[in-house]
């Protein structure tokens, strides 16, 4: 139950940010005279990461719903087996962070991204792609150093 709290929480609030950059947030980004290494901004993405597909809408839609399944599939799996904590956090990472990318595109038809980190240009992302990214790292992580 605890890493599909985890899931859920990546979701939520990462829906909260989308919502707050889309109707509260009125500024383009962070001023440029700012010290802030990590901008807020506000841009859709219709595709995968960095656009990728961004021209065939229902094709990313629907293996965004069949990869969220098939995540959701794992993750109930190996939460109802004793052990692998690392594995069911990395997991859960990976399921929240599709989750909420999946209901934008499936609601709206785009992944709303708005973080930038100022050095790296034309990248802008969102916190569920961090986890999503975080989560894969930690499979590859115990996938590496993981004894069978």
């Amino acid at each position: 139950m605890l890493f599909l709290i985890i899931a859920i929480g990546i979701c939520v609030i990462d829906q909260i940010m989308k919502f707050y950059v889309e109707c509260v947030w009125k500024k383009e980004e962070v001023p440029e005279d700012s010290d802030s290494k990590v901008m807020l901004t506000k841009q859709y993405n219709t595709g995968f990461i960095l656009n990728w597909c961004e021209r065939q809408k229902n094709t990313v839609k629907f293996i965004s719903l069949i990869l969220c399944s098939f995540l959701f599939g794992v993750l109930f799996t190996v939460v109802r087996g004793k052990g692998e904590n690392f594995l069911k956090v990395a997991l859960s990472f990976l399921f929240g962070g599709a989750l909420s990318n999946t209901i934008d595109r499936v609601k709206k038809g785009h992944v709303v991204d708005y973080l930038k980190f100022r050095k790296i240009k034309n990248i802008i992302f969102n916190i569920a792609d961090l986890f999503i990214f975080l989560g894969a790292i930690m499979i590859a992580i115990r996938e590496i150093f993981h004894k069978k």
